[in-house]
Parts: structure tokens; C-alpha cells; sequence
């Protein structure tokens, strides 16, 4: 897993809250440099935003952390304190508010858990829930070793999701580094490029005020971000996708 990430992509009307305040900007890429203090925590694992800041996973931490940054203050928002892989994933929603993936605790059971660090689900031995997560129907999507929890969804073929989110009505998985690509309905699209590492992370939302819907999906191992304003059809990915271009693992997180 990456080291350390100092520049995270973030668009803001991939959060339901920063579009509905009318605020959502033009499509455009804004980079911004956050270090970590120590190598190795993996800081921008996972990314979820709100309209007043964003949080950031560092699953690799010691035992995991997640921390918050709003108008350029960043302070620590939870640290785990046994290893758990805490902010390897991380969604929030306006009525749910922020829930974070810890896939290794328990064994890698993996759990489900609140901004507090309360239990919200587990999972079952070796499930490695909370590995990816998402918003369907004002309920959590959580994703674990072939498995979907809370859309009643087997990966097939199997696999186990980077991301998750909702986009037209149908669920898509990112396989990330497992497939470079992502899964819509039991097909899995691939890009033309070899070690994308697309679906890495995912994010849906309409940031550039045209109304629509826009699906968000990174491919670091390119550095780069795709834009589709439609479910992607059979084909390479990339040659369906606006795309962004970056460097240093660019679209390793999305929010």
C-alpha cells in the first residue's frame, strides 16, 4: 500500500452536502499538499467530505487513525488502539454522518464503525468488512471478501471491492489493484492500460452544476481520474472517460 500521499483530488460536489449548498464549483482539479508526520501510515487512503472539510484515513499508522482537516487545521479524529486498519475506508452522508471501515479487526472479521468508534456492524471471520463502503437508499453499502453487505450482492466472479458507490441506480464496485477496474451488474470493465489500478477509489456527485450525476473513478496506477457522465459501456474505460491527469499515485483518493 502506498507510503504516503501529498496530493489528494477532491471534488466537491462529489458530497451531497456541498452540492445541495448551491457552492458546487466548476469541474476542475484542485491540488493540495498534506505530509503525514511519520512515513509509512498510508495518509489519504480514503477520503469523505463534507462543506466544511474533509476527512482522511491513514490505515497503516501504527494501528490506524483517521483525521479531520477543515480551513486548513488538521487534528486527529481517531486513532485505533489495537490494529484494525481503521481509515482504510471512509463515507459520510447528511443523515448517517461519517462511518469508518476497520477490515482487520477481529481477526479480519472487520467492522463497521461510527465518528465515536462505536460498533455500527460486524463482520464474519475472514470477511475483512469495511474494506470499501458507500450510500445506497440512505443506508450504508459495505463491502468485504466477495460480498456486499446491505445491497445483498456476491461479487461474481469473486473479489473483494476497493470503493463503492451508487451511480444511476446500480451499484458499482472498484477493484482497484485485485482487477483494474470496476464491476457494474456482475460485468467488470477493464482500462486499455496495464496496472491502472482503476477503482481504487470512487466518488459519484454533479461538481460541475450541469444537473447530472457524474461518476468519479481513479486509476493511481496512471495518475490518473476518469469522468463518466453515464454508466460505462463494454470497453476500455479509459477510452469512454474524461480524464485528469497527476502525479505521485494521482487518484488514489477521491472525494
Amino acid at each position: 500500500m502506498l507510503a504516503l500521499i501529498t496530493q489528494l483530488f477532491f471534488l466537491g460536489g462529489c458530497s451531497p452536502d456541498v452540492a445541495d449548498s448551491g457552492s458546487a464549483p466548476a469541474m476542475y482539479t484542485q491540488l493540495v499538499s498534506w505530509s503525514d508526520s511519520r512515513a509509512g501510515t498510508a495518509f489519504g487512503s480514503a477520503l469523505a467530505a463534507d462543506s466544511r472539510g474533509v476527512w482522511v484515513g491513514a490505515p497503516e499508522d501504527l494501528y490506524g487513525r483517521v483525521d479531520r482537516i477543515e480551513s486548513g487545521d488538521r487534528q486527529v479524529l481517531i486513532e485505533a488502539s489495537a490494529e484494525n486498519g481503521i481509515g482504510l475506508s471512509l463515507a459520510w452522508n447528511a443523515n448517517l454522518g461519517l462511518s469508518m471501515g476497520a477490515p482487520l479487526s477481529n481477526s479480519s472479521a472487520g467492522e463497521l464503525l461510527d465518528e465515536q468508534g462505536n460498533l455500527i456492524i460486524e463482520g464474519a471471520p475472514g470477511e475483512r468488512l469495511g474494506s470499501a463502503m458507500g450510500v445506497h437508499d440512505d443506508g450504508w453499502i459495505v463491502g468485504g471478501n466477495n460480498r456486499i453487505r446491505g445491497a445483498d450482492i456476491a461479487l461474481e466472479p469473486p473479489g473483494r471491492p476497493r470503493s463503492l458507490v451508487v451511480f444511476h441506480d446500480q451499484i458499482v464496485a472498484g477493484l482497484g489493484q485485485l482487477r483494474d477496474g470496476i464491476w457494474i451488474g456482475g460485468d467488470i470493465l477493464h482500462t486499455s492500460k496495464e496496472g491502472s489500478l482503476a477503482g481504487t477509489s470512487m466518488c459519484v456527485g454533479d461538481f460541475d452544476s450541469d444537473g447530472e450525476e457524474e461518476l468519479v473513478v481513479g486509476s493511481p496506477g496512471t495518475n490518473e481520474v476518469l469522468v463518466f457522465d453515464s454508466i460505462p459501456q463494454a470497453g476500455p474505460l479509459n477510452e469512454h472517460a474524461r480524464t485528469f491527469s497527476g502525479s505521485g499515485h494521482f487518484g488514489w483518493s477521491v472525494a
